[in-house]
């Protein structure tokens, strides 16, 4: 009979280190290049397609993987940290998967530049999705919003908690922002860094949830209670 508590304890492990690491392997093989506007975004896709393609499968991968791994860092957090665990996770959470509004735009590009002088005049419709599309513009704002305040609001709960080490905790809550000014000066290197910490830090995380007992996965937020109270009396003492 299976011990579910370790399944979900090495499941959560597990994609705290994959997750982050698809990610920064998606980054790292993108193409540079502007895709500001409809016209620059069919260029860049012909150009790059093959590698287009290959790095959002990286990003799809790694958002379906983040999603059990910030509620595995929740979870850890929920004695400890509650409020910067459920805020900062479940923001993260919602503003990672909203990237799927992104990707699909890269997929219409994609079919759109493979018609080739049928797609004239299709480059101004592209860029104009964005602005005109209430729920494209939607997605965009809460992805942006959502995962840089929630790894921050994370990467904060795990340095206020000590749950991994504080350069760890540091590289967590750093990396979202240090990602939007990287894209904002369009500097790839910068970028690579920011996705770096990122998977270094939940990996760090990872790491520590699958050397964990299961006893001290599960422990209830009573059990953690007691346990400061009796190191407190064993100090007074």
């Amino acid at each position: 009979m299976h011990d579910w508590r370790t399944v979900r304890r090495l499941f959560s492990g597990a994609c705290l280190i994959a997750g982050p690491a698809l990610f920064f392997v998606g980054i790292l093989i993108r193409p540079t290049g502007s895709d500001d506007t409809g016209d620059e975004l069919l260029a860049y896709v012909r150009g790059n397609g093959a590698a287009v393609q290959v790095s959002d499968l990286m990003f799809i991968a790694g958002v379906l993987l983040l999603v059990p791994a910030f509620i595995g860092a929740i979870h850890v957090l929920r004695s400890h940290e509650p409020l910067l665990g459920y805020l900062g996770g479940g923001l993260a959470v919602v503003g990672f998967v909203c990237l799927f509004g992104m990707i699909t735009v890269d997929g219409v590009a994609l079919e759109m530049a493979g018609r080739g002088a049928a797609a004239a005049g299709m480059g101004a419709v592209l860029g104009q999705a964005p602005n005109h599309d209430l729920l494209l513009w939607i997605l965009t704002i809460v992805f942006v919003a959502g995962h840089i305040v929630g790894t921050t609001l994370l990467g904060i709960g795990l340095f206020r908690a000590r749950s991994i080490p504080v350069g760890a905790a540091v590289a967590v809550a750093v990396s979202q922002p240090l990602h939007f000014v990287a894209h904002a000066i369009e500097s790839k290197p910068l970028d690579v860094i920011a996705f770096a910490l990122f998977a270094a830090g939940l990996a760090t995380l990872g790491v520590r949830v699958l050397r964990m007992h299961d006893a001290e996965w599960e422990a209830s937020i009573a059990d953690v209670t007691a346990d400061r109270a009796g190191r407190l009396v064993g100090l007074e003492a």
